[in-house]
């Protein structure tokens, strides 16, 4: 059975510069309470398509993976890469599935998903 406070948090860590307009987005996904298998999250980037890094005026939806997050600390994290245009200015998730307990869930309709904004330390050198 899902419990109601347990979701899988999704946190875009760092942008790379890739070369040629694209960039790897780096994410980071935790799930702290039971273990969710074949997780499949498809994010839709935001762009505006007259102002694009790669001069292409659509860009498709990017599918991330996780073959098994939760149910215990070594399993609570992993992390993930898409690569897409420099100029997107978010992601939506449009579809979550995963696996608990044997059955297939929909991760959007059981409100198991969140969206966290990585936002870094300042950090000096000297003083």
């Amino acid at each position: 059975m899902l419990a109601q406070f347990l979701t899988i948090t999704l946190i875009n860590t760092f942008t790379w510069f890739g070369g040629q307009g694209y960039c790897a987005y780096d994410f980071a996904a935790l799930e702290s309470g039971e273990e969710l298998t074949d997780i499949s999250l498809t994010l839709r980037p935001k762009f505006d398509p007259a102002n694009t890094a790669t001069g292409n005026t659509e860009l498709p939806d990017e599918t991330i993976t996780f073959n098994r997050l939760g149910g215990s600390a070594d399993s609570a994290g992993n992390t993930a890469k898409i690569e897409t245009d420099c100029n997107v200015e978010g992601f939506d998730i449009v579809a979550a599935t995963g696996t608990a307990d044997g059955d297939a869930v929909d991760l959007i309709a059981a409100g198991r998903v969140e969206i966290d904004t990585y936002k870094p330390i300042t950090l000096k050198i000297g003083e």
